[in-house]
Order: structure tokens, then C-alpha cells, then sequence
């Protein structure tokens, strides 16, 4: 018999990576289905992969992938807003001001002003009550 015969080989790393894929994930624009990692996640939702010992978000392995090296310094951004999506028609790379920028544009910025800030202490309602306190008194301002 065979030396090494009875032993397990490991499934080719792109293998081992699709195998935790669903390619039937929503429809996002005319870009098709999102690529679902169902696998382990990171605590934020995206998707982690183990290479040699060490873990690497989804996304990313998907574009170096098909793309290549991720330029240093740069994201792998998301066109489709999931997070578990691994479809390289759906990742771009870009500068956190352009993850920031395309979350304002879509929409999914949230408004921290005045009471919607979380270290505000004063609601809008209590603003305007201590105007009208403080012009029923004639207080002048300074």
C-alpha cells in the first residue's frame, strides 16, 4: 500500500472558499445575486475565512481572487450594502471617505446632530422649554 495513502488531502483553498458560498443571495440591481457567505462571521457581519492560520474578511478574499493584491490602504467596498456578500461584480475598492461617501449617498447615514447624537443631553423638547423660561424673564443677553 501506498505510503500516505489513507490520509486526508485538504480541498484546494478556492474550493474550501465556495463551498461556504450561497450564490442564490438577493438580487441587487442589474449586478445579479448577491454571494452569501454562510460561514463564521466577525462580530460587524462580515464574513471571516481562515488562510494559514490566519483570518481574512470574506470580501476580501473574494476580490484578491479575481482582482488581484488590494492596494494598500484601500477597502473592499460593497456596491450592494451586504455585508456577506462575496460577488466581485458587487465589491469595489476605495479610501474610507469613499465608504463614508457612498453611505451618505444611499442613505444609510444616520443624522448625530442636536438630540440625535448619543452624548447629547438635552432633547429638542427641553431646548425650547428653557428658551421660553429664559425670555419670560427678561434675561438679557449678553
Amino acid at each position: 500500500m501506498p505510503k500516505g495513502q489513507y490520509l486526508h488531502k485538504k480541498k484546494p483553498l478556492e474550493n474550501r472558499f465556495w463551498s461556504k458560498v450561497n450564490k442564490n443571495g438577493p438580487i441587487y440591481k442589474d449586478l445579479g445575486n448577491c454571494w452569501e457567505w454562510i460561514a463564521k462571521t466577525y462580530k460587524d457581519g462580515y464574513g471571516r475565512f481562515k488562510v494559514n492560520n490566519k483570518e481574512i474578511a470574506s470580501n476580501r478574499f473574494s476580490w484578491k481572487l479575481h482582482y488581484g493584491k488590494i492596494p494598500k490602504g484601500l477597502f473592499v467596498l460593497h456596491k450592494c450594502d451586504n455585508h456577506l456578500c462575496v460577488n466581485p461584480k458587487h465589491l469595489f475598492v476605495g479610501t474610507q471617505k469613499d465608504n463614508m461617501q457612498d453611505k451618505i449617498l444611499k442613505g444609510r447615514s444616520r443624522n448625530q446632530n442636536g438630540e440625535n447624537n448619543n452624548m447629547s443631553k438635552l432633547t429638542g423638547k427641553i431646548v425650547l422649554e428653557i428658551r421660553r423660561l429664559y425670555n419670560d424673564k427678561n434675561i438679557p443677553r449678553k
